[in-house]
């Protein structure tokens, strides 16, 4: 059963991956809507439960991890990355565990002991963990416009992984070592919850918290019991660096002009004579002017009002099919230059998007974001998105 909801976190996640992100982005945005990879640390503290738990009667055991992650961002909602940590995860004995376990040739024997015994109140387990998995992750803020592109992201985050366990026994009183166990591989199933924050353009801090369960053998190196369970739950923090994706640039290859000298042997007079060709009839091509779209501040969605402005323009793209055209955007004042830039590029994409389902094609339309519009006499005539006619 645990197998088949996780299964069904992965596809849900194939799906948000194949998912096209939107041009509609707001003036107060922060995250770029761009593919860009990302890397971090983690560091947390694990609580297990076994036939021991990390939260005993008689006290709370502490333990701790160290790991990484590298992952890629392809869109606001979905990111996968790959992980890994180690540490250790401390146990003692759940309530009054009238159980006594026995080492004979390094083996236990549970219930009944035919040599030495320990009573399971007497001992505690110490485990080195060591995990290696894949994780998916899903920004359910992602699915709302208003913060779609927030600093803020909340995350569901599935995984699957593999994890070692060594388990090590040892008498409480003395901290006496009876018993190290060889290395355990188990499959884990489970995942986190995470908020997480954006720091400038690059820079993210996060708390998370989760579990997971471990198939096969009991983690905690202790016999079979009647606890069906094996589970380890932790939190802790994450630090982050996003790498920001760049923009490719167009390369310019500029052509220099070679003049071949050509070798006079002699001058000789040549009667010239001009005829001037008649220049051919042509009609004057019509002069097309296109609307203005404008826009409201902090959106870049298209108003209602506006949409017949789009409608008019995809018209005369219709009736003309052999021109192209290129779609500047443009934001007021307010705001920095890195959001202004922003803004203005999806004010001109989302001109653009309504007028390729208007059944205009794709290749026939450029855009640009310009940011400040410095020579608009108000910020209401700024922010707008004007189309240049390119033949």
């Amino acid at each position: 059963m645990r197998i088949k909801v996780l299964v069904a976190f992965f596809v849900l996640s194939a799906t948000l991956f194949a998912q096209t992100p939107q041009v509609f982005i707001s003036d107060n945005a922060y995250a770029v809507n761009k593919r860009s990879w990302y890397i971090g640390a983690t560091g947390g503290m694990p609580y297990g439960w076994s036939n021991f738990s990390s939260l005993s009667d008689a006290k709370t055991y502490v333990g701790w991890t160290v790991g990484g992650f590298l992952g890629y961002q392809f869109n606001p909602v979905f990111s996968l990355e790959a992980f890994g940590k180690a540490g250790y995860v401390n146990l003692g004995p759940r309530g009054c565990q009238q159980l006594s376990i026995g080492i004979e040739n390094g083996q236990f024997y549970y219930p009944e002991c035919t040599s030495r015994c320990d009573g399971f109140n007497d001992l505690k387990s110490k485990v080195r963990l060591q995990q290696y998995g894949l994780r998916a992750n899903i920004n359910v803020l992602g699915f709302f416009p208003l913060t779609k592109y927030s600093r803020l992201s909340i995350d569901l985050s599935p995984a699957i992984s593999a994890m070692g366990t060594k388990a090590t026994i040892k008498r409480t009183q003395t901290n006496e070592t009876l018993k190290s166990e060889d290395q355990n591989w188990h499959v884990a199933l489970g995942g986190d919850i995470g908020i997480n924050y954006l720091i400038g353009k690059h820079f993210v801090v996060g708390l998370y918290t989760g579990m997971e369960y471990l198939t096969g053998s009991k983690f905690d190196g202790l016999p079979k019991s009647h606890y069906k369970s094996n589970y380890i739950w932790e939190s802790g923090i994450k630090i982050g660096w996003r790498f920001r994706a760049r923009n490719k640039v167009s390369k310019v290859i500029a052509v220099q002009e070679t003049i071949v000298p050509i070798e006079v042997v002699e001058e000789i007079p040549i009667e010239v004579v001009v005829v001037e060709p008649q220049q051919p009839k042509t009609n004057p091509q019509p002069q097309i002017t296109f609307p203005v779209i404008y826009f409201p501040f902090n959106i870049s969605i298209i108003e209602p009002e506006e949409i017949a402005k789009v409608k008019e323009i995809a018209d005369i793209l219709k009736q003309n099919p052999t021109i192209n055209i290129l779609i500047e955007g443009y934001a007021d004042k307010v705001g920095t230059p890195y959001i202004n830039e922003l803004i203005s590029t999806r004010r001109a994409e989302a001109v653009k998007a309504m007028l390729v389902k208007d059944g205009i094609g794709s290749s026939r339309i450029s855009t640009i974001g310009k940011g400040v519009d410095e020579n608009a006499s108000s910020n209401h005539l700024a922010r707008k998105a004007i189309v240049i006619k390119a033949l």
